[in-house]
C-alpha cells in the first residue's frame, strides 16, 4: 500500500511575467490560472513502480475540477500526440506543428515530448 507521505506535491503560484504576456501568445498554456500543482512519487523498489505511479495520478485527478486544461510539460515524464494537443490546446498545438514543419521537417528534434511534423 502506497502511503500518502510517500508523494511530494508542489503548489506554486502563476504571477509576474507569466501573467503579462497573453494566453495565446507563446507555447505556455495556462498563463491564465492562479495556481500550478504537481504530485511527486519517490520511491526506490521497482515492484513499486506501478502503485507509485498510479497514486501520483490519483493525486493529479484529485484537481481534475479546477483544471483550465493541460499539464505543464516540463513535468510530464510521458505524452501522447494527442496529449500533447491537449496540454497546448488545439490551436497553439498547430502553430507549433508549422513551426515544426518549417525548421524541422525531418524531425531530428525528435525527443521528450515530440510534434511531429506532419
Amino acid at each position: 500500500m502506497v502511503e500518502p507521505e510517500d508523494v511530494r506535491w508542489v503548489v506554486l503560484t502563476l504571477h509576474g511575467a507569466p501573467r503579462r504576456v497573453a494566453s495565446d501568445a507563446t507555447a505556455f498554456a495556462g498563463r491564465e490560472g492562479r495556481w500550478n500543482a504537481t504530485f511527486i512519487g519517490v520511491w526506490t523498489e521497482p515492484e513499486e513502480d506501478e502503485s507509485q505511479i498510479e497514486t501520483a495520478r490519483a493525486y493529479s485527478r484529485s484537481l481534475d475540477p479546477w483544471r483550465i486544461g493541460g499539464g505543464y510539460l516540463n513535468y510530464a515524464s510521458e505524452a501522447s500526440a494527442d496529449g500533447l494537443e491537449t496540454e497546448f490546446g488545439a490551436e497553439r498545438f498547430q502553430r507549433l506543428r508549422a513551426v515544426k514543419r518549417q525548421y524541422d521537417p525531418s524531425n531530428v528534434c525528435r525527443f521528450n515530448h515530440n510534434i511531429a511534423p506532419d
